[in-house]
């Protein structure tokens, strides 16, 4: 592994991609994340992104595989015309998205010969074994943390399945017991041919190896320090597990500080995290069981909650009734809440919960304007990474500077600062223990 110039990477959802940026800011690393491929163009013949490892958001966790494909085409151009032609591709810990789709566009368009393939996150309970993904020991289409998913919904838990592109690539599960440099070490015969303006591809075969347990990654941990000569690793593929393991490789192969989990450590971004207190936004997009039993626990302990802009076919006086509502709570209490209804609650199907990322963004928009107008300053934090992809563009946030994560949320500056927005915080919707949404509030509030 060399500079950081070196490397990108990809996200097919914005926690996502604040994760990763999240981890290499622990281990001292510049970061600099793109909240979409049209933000990371922008950075194309700038200086925003010198000296940092550059990120990027697609939002494509719930495309379809043409719009996937096509995103992370134009996010790789990007990342080429910026020096970076490494790229290490973010994936959802239960693998839903297009993730063959999204991978084998990735090698085809580096044109990447060594690359590697590792998902799940044993630590955090998503492990892959005998070629399944489990979530918490159940394979991730029958899991109940997932039973609320209604738009990027799994058909499978097999890994050669969702890792597989007819004509395109074939994926192959490779056990632990089966690792080799060989496995390891996998060789793609990806080629670009320009003619006729189309891309010719030959098929690429993806060796995904078993996750399943802590010991596995410290296996990975060393095969990654000792890349064989003559080998240069173009594309890892994983999730939390292996972007942690990245992360700190590649500080220590760049002299960094070194990780740092409950604070930004020796990052040169730790001293801009603002020194004192923040009133509070929380925008909880994702019907995750986890995430609404976060928002459950924040109620309970006082936090404003309103639940009234999600329902369908809102109107724009409710959305703004909704917005002095929340003005009105921050006023009291130093925070407010925004969160989806439950599905079983308000009726939410998957076109209704299409609208719901839009409606919420729209009534954090007017929020900010009156927080604005009345010269207030304000944290952020968001949950679920197509409401907070979506909540970022209508208030234009492009660009985001991971500071530090822990337990999950990664705490972010917004550069440049844009309106009443001082800080960010964002956490998947499966992600994070009941109190975690707590945990962030209070600390933005006393001053991180």
């Amino acid at each position: 592994m060399r500079a950081p110039n070196d490397w990108g990477f990809i996200a097919d959802d914005l926690t996502g991609a604040a994760l990763v940026g999240g981890k290499l800011a622990n281990a001292g690393l510049r970061v600099v994340v793109a909240t979409s491929v049209d933000g990371v163009l922008d950075l194309v013949g700038s200086r925003g992104s010198e000296g940092s490892i550059v990120g990027v958001c697609t939002d494509t966790r719930n495309a379809d595989a043409h719009t996937a494909r096509a995103a992370v085409e134009r996010a790789v151009t990007a990342l080429v015309q910026l020096g970076r032609r490494r790229v290490f591709k973010f994936v959802d810990s239960s693998l839903r998205g297009q993730v063959g789709e999204e991978l084998a566009a990735i090698a085809v368009a580096l044109g990447a010969q060594d690359y590697l393939v590792v998902p799940g996150t044993p630590t955090a309970g998503r492990a892959v074994s005998g070629g399944v993904i489990l979530v918490e020991g159940v394979p991730a289409q029958l899991s109940p943390l997932l039973e609320n998913e209604l738009l990027a919904r799994l058909q499978s838990s097999d890994v050669e399945h969702l890792f597989s592109v007819p004509g395109v690539a074939t994926a192959r599960s490779v056990p632990v017991e089966e690792w080799s440099e060989d496995a390891f070490w996998a060789e793609s015969n990806a080629r670009t041919i320009a003619g006729e303006g189309s891309l010719l591809r030959e098929d690429l075969g993806v060796e995904v190896l078993d996750a399943p347990d802590e010991a596995s990654f410290r296996a990975v941990s060393h095969f990654l320090e000792a890349t064989p000569r003559g080998r240069r690793l173009d594309l890892l593929c994983g999730a939390v597990g292996l972007a942690e393991v990245w992360a700190v490789l590649l500080a220590r192969s760049l002299g960094a500080g070194g990780p740092s989990i409950d604070g930004p450590g020796s990052s040169e971004t730790g001293s801009r995290i603002p020194a004192s207190g923040l009133p509070v936004i929380v925008v909880n997009g994702s019907a995750s069981p986890a995430a609404l039993k976060q928002v459950d626990y924040l109620t309970r302990r006082g936090v404003g909650l309103t639940r009234r802009p999600v329902r369908v076919d809102v109107t724009p006086d409710l959305i703004e009734s909704s917005a002095a509502g929340l003005l009105a709570m921050m006023h009291e209490s130093g925070s407010a809440v925004l969160s989806a209804p439950r599905p079983t609650a308000g009726g939410v199907d998957g076109a209704a919960a299409r609208r719901l990322p839009d409606q919420i963004a729209e009534v954090v928009k007017l929020l900010v304007e009156s927080l604005a107008t009345a010269g207030g300053k304000c944290g952020l934090v968001l949950v679920g990474g197509m409401t907070a992809a979506t909540v970022l563009r209508r208030i234009g946030i492009g660009r985001l500077v991971p500071l530090y994560e822990a337990g999950f949320v990664t705490l972010c500056r917004v550069e440049p600062t844009v309106g009443p927005i001082e800080v960010v915080a964002l956490k998947g919707g499966a992600s994070g223990d009941e109190a975690v949404l707590e945990s962030v509030v209070s600390r933005l509030q006393a001053g991180v």
